[in-house]
């Protein structure tokens, strides 16, 4: 699949899978529009394109899933430059979380999805799953978000732009999600056999050369 990375399982005793997308190399992301007063706003506005998004995938997989809000709100972390959050799937009564964190660097970001063991977990246990995650993320000398030089390719989209293309929703000039990378969107355990061909890694990553 061109969208996905790698597909790791047992990365944590927590984690029943992650899923690391490509890296996004559109250019250094800045954060700043995660500080206007409409933040909130534009968040709600994204959140009913993803409820519509949903909906749309329920009937193409003739499945009964809906979005039940969110377990953690969007969130940013300047000190580690990451997105993250976790939302609530309902899959035909059962419940599951989705995690996604976008761990930013100087190129751009790299996307990664989680749907922990656990459907009942609390929100700290979700922010340690984001950490030991997001930590598996080793850019190369040189490639970190706080190695943003005068000069280097700025993305044209901000924080907001990169939580809709995370929703599979289109905004502003951020990337809206193909049918692939839709189906990314809403994981449950055990989906990937139902949604997409994958071959099963278990190794940590690194952005690649030609993406630095």
């Amino acid at each position: 699949c061109s969208t996905i990375d790698q597909l790791i399982f047992g990365f944590t005793p927590e984690i029943d899978n992650l899923t690391v997308e490509k890296p996004v190399s559109d250019g250094y992301v800045s954060l700043a529009d995660w500080d206007n007063a409409d933040r909130s706003e534009e968040i709600g506005s994204i959140e009913e394109s993803f409820r519509d998004s949903v909906k749309a995938q329920s009937q193409r997989l003739g499945q009964d899933i809906r979005f039940d809000g969110w377990l953690v709100y969007p969130r940013v972390d300047k000190g580690k430059n990451i997105l993250y959050y976790a939302n609530i799937l309902n899959w035909a009564g059962d419940r599951t979380i989705n995690i996604s964190v976008s761990v930013f660097d100087r190129q751009g970001y790299v996307p990664m999805k989680i749907v922990p063991v656990n459907g009942n977990m609390t929100s700290d246990a979700v922010q340690k799953i984001v950490e030991a995650s997001a930590a598996a993320y080793k850019p190369q000398a040189g490639s970190s978000y706080f190695e943003f030089s005068s000069g280097d390719k700025v993305a044209g989209y901000g924080a907001l732009g990169v939580l809709a293309t995370m929703l599979g929703v289109k905004y502003g000039k951020a990337a809206g999600a193909g049918l692939i990378a839709l189906a990314l969107v809403v994981l449950k355990k055990g989906a990937f056999l139902l949604l997409l061909p994958l071959v099963w890694l278990r190794r940590l990553f690194n952005r690649k050369k030609a993406d630095s």
